[in-house]
């Protein structure tokens, strides 16, 4: 409404007023493209796409951009970096036999690689790849469950929620709205808290209206921090005694199914207020991030999956952990610093370098596995390696991301 009102105002100022020859502006319409649909990207490639072809390259008049490579000489290709490595086995002047998918159907043809410019004996086919993919439109998608993949996790597209596994790119609809606040996905369910900061909160089950009903001592729910593989970490508080204004904080480990607190750990003076939490990969760890309330001070503390407190993560001044790289790594970031792993067992941390296709990087989950990290570059969930010369792996296209879950997810 506002830029309709500006636009009224400056029309009305206008009027009494000799207009200027001005060209004609073009029709909106037809200049504004419709918004790309958003995309999940399945499993294991496909072939290499061809974006674009060199001019007066072997290429050039055989092959048409929006082929699918599929094939050279009869050696399958699933993806671009698979395309690259089978042309290092052949020779510049060489005359080689691909089959492309193009409009649905094969079609075979022969090519004589050139000599790339930057490195005269390597032959290239002169064609710019990437690896193609089967993409499902998320109303598409079945809700089958997902695979054993250790590091499936829950992800909220917009407003929706799918589980993936961003190793396999597995990808599955969970069919529920996204909670307004408060909720973690885990071990098959989707639970949210209830009457926060109240005397009788509740962890609700979405997909049934199951709930479970803080029982335990005089202990309320606070705040979701996670999740240990199907149980749940909940920050809570309750009274101190005599002392209306204070409360005491700890953090307790929920099975929802069984209906129980497994412990609670009570915070100390250097481990903060809790905010968040990361399970290690196997589970046998848990990283909790808490925080000063006055200073703002971030401290990262770890519990054993028993509840004990077995020590701290020194992360370097500016940065944040944002999750376990391994059992034995953590990954942390900074605004403006990029992103470093911290080894638990001492040594100096390590830059990651980001592939050169990586831009803008707004927010980054590491997998967990020692090798990938996810990204939201633009509008798009990418997965990375931490060798930047790996081919980066697109997991969802034109996708409003919302969040993603804890590892663990399993239906």
């Amino acid at each position: 409404m506002r830029r309709w009102s500006l636009v009224f105002l400056l029309l009305a100022a206008c009027i009494g007023q000799t207009s200027p020859d001005r060209t004609p502006l073009p029709n909106a319409a037809s200049i504004i493209p419709e918004p790309e649909e958003c995309q999940f990207l399945i499993g294991a490639g496909q072939g290499a796409l061809i974006e674009d072809i060199v001019a007066e390259s072997g290429a050039d008049g055989v092959l048409q951009v929006g082929d699918v490579l599929v094939s050279v000489n009869d050696q399958s290709v699933a993806s671009a970096g698979e395309l690259r490595q089978l042309l290092t086995d052949h020779e510049v002047g060489e005359a080689i036999s691909v089959t492309v998918e193009r409009e649905g159907s094969p079609v075979e043809e022969t090519v004589n690689l050139g000599s790339n410019p930057d490195a005269p004996d390597r032959p290239q086919l002169g064609v710019m790849v990437t690896t193609a993919f089967s993409e499902v439109a998320p109303v598409d998608l079945n809700a089958a469950p997902l695979g054993s993949g250790d590091f499936a996790r829950s992800v909220s597209i917009a407003s929706r929620l799918y589980a993936f596994d961003p190793v396999t790119a597995e990808w599955t609809a969970l069919e529920l709205d996204t909670p307004t606040e408060n909720w973690v996905a885990a071990g098959g369910r989707v639970l949210y808290l209830e009457g926060r900061d109240e005397g009788g909160s509740a962890l609700i089950d979405m997909a049934n209206e199951e709930q479970l009903v803080f029982e335990i001592g005089d202990w309320n729910g606070s705040n979701l921090l996670g999740s240990l593989g199907d149980r749940i970490i909940v920050a809570v508080t309750r009274p101190v005694p005599d002392n209306d204004e204070q409360v005491e904080v700890a953090v307790m480990l929920v099975d929802f199914a069984a209906r129980n607190a497994e412990w609670i750990w009570q915070v100390t003076a250097d481990s903060g207020i809790p905010i968040a939490s990361y399970p290690s990969p196997t589970g046998a760890q848990i990283l909790l991030i808490g925080e000063e309330p006055e200073t703002g001070v971030l401290y990262h503390s770890l519990l054993s999956a028993e509840g004990t407190r077995t020590g701290s993560v020194e992360v370097p001044a500016g940065y944040v952990a944002l999750g376990w790289f391994d059992e034995d790594r953590i990954l942390v970031g900074g605004e403006g610093q990029g992103l470093q792993i911290v080894d638990l067992g001492g040594d100096a941390p390590v830059a990651v370098e980001l592939p050169a296709v990586v831009t803008s990087l707004r927010r980054v989950w590491p997998v967990g596995d020692g090798t990938n990290v996810l990204g939201e570059s633009g509008n798009a969930l990418v997965r990375f390696s931490t060798d930047p010369a790996a081919e980066v792996r697109t997991l969802a296209d034109n996708c409003q991301i919302d969040s993603l879950g804890d590892l663990g997810w399993s239906a």
